[in-house]
């Protein structure tokens, strides 16, 4: 429910990009029948090479403290944070909306 985005990741586990709603608005530019059975079958690869190279990945250790990533959150202004653990996987991703729930 309510699934915004998705970690893409290498083989190694570690988060390469990060798929989201924004990046299927292609399926929109679909005039045709045709073009949309097109869009579908492009790779997650495709799409996401198609798009902004400047995005960059907020990443965090789960160590970090609230007040931390309330900081990062304030000073950065992006929209997802991936906490990693000891290896550099990814084992969450935290947004503002997220924060705002856990106090209310």
């Amino acid at each position: 429910r309510d699934l915004s985005s998705v970690p893409v990741l290498d083989d190694r586990g570690k988060v390469l990009a990060l798929y989201s709603h924004n990046d299927i608005t292609f399926l929109a530019a679909a005039t045709d029948a045709d073009s949309v059975v097109a869009n579908l079958a492009a790779s997650v690869g495709d799409i996401l090479a198609q798009r902004r190279q400047d995005e960059p990945i907020h990443t965090c250790p789960m160590q970090a403290t609230l007040h931390f990533v309330f900081q990062l959150f304030a000073e950065v202004k992006f929209q997802r944070l991936f906490f990693l653990d000891e290896h550099d996987c990814p084992v969450g991703i935290v947004s503002p909306r997220d924060l705002l729930a856990y106090f209310l």
